[in-house]
């Protein structure tokens, strides 16, 4: 027997961060001092500790991928989720930027919290609109950039579910193409 995948609820979209793959002579891999890594993003108004991933060891040998299969949910039904709802329309019709922002974040060890601070190593961004627009696939894997956007220092596995969500969302002139 054959298992479907469940169908997202109406209105919903889910966003997981699945997983990172750092390059390994990049400047994060090589210096000692970064060593837990998490994983944060904003989106229709949530931020802060709900949207962090956990922090993991990076990774050694460094070609390993840490998975970090982090799953939100979202809910944008008008009545119910009129901020979200808002927030989305603008991002689809260009009236807000349609880039959420993953920020690749270095946090100390446990033993030095009191002496150093998180910084942040690296982001990727994904653009909600193109992706809306676009015969789109679940899994899309993002470039991540050092903080100064000089060179690209992994990929970012990300999975979205609620397209049909996205597109009954967008302007009426480009949903139709």
């Amino acid at each position: 027997m054959k298992r479907r995948l469940q169908p997202v609820e109406k209105d919903t979209i889910i966003i997981e961060v699945v997983s990172l793959t750092l390059f390994p002579q990049t400047n994060l891999m090589q210096n000692e001092e970064y060593q837990l890594l998490y994983i944060e993003y904003c989106f229709l108004g949530f931020c802060g500790a709900e949207m962090e991933t956990v922090s993991l060891q990076k990774p050694q040998p460094p070609n390993q991928q840490l998975a970090y299969n982090f799953k939100r949910k979202f809910r944008v039904g008008e009545e119910t989720h009129a901020l979200q709802n808002s927030i989305l329309r603008a991002m689809l019709d260009k009236t807000t930027n349609p880039n959420i922002k993953f920020i690749v974040v270095c946090e100390p060890l446990p033993d030095e919290t009191d002496t150093k601070e998180c910084v942040e190593v690296g982001f990727a961004n994904f653009n909600i609109r193109e992706y809306a627009l676009m015969d789109s696939e679940k899994f899309v894997s993002l470039p991540v950039y050092d903080p100064e956007e000089n060179e690209q220092i992994g990929l970012l596995k990300i999975s979205v579910l609620g397209l049909n969500t996205m597109r009954q969302y967008l302007p009426k002139n480009e949903s139709d193409s």
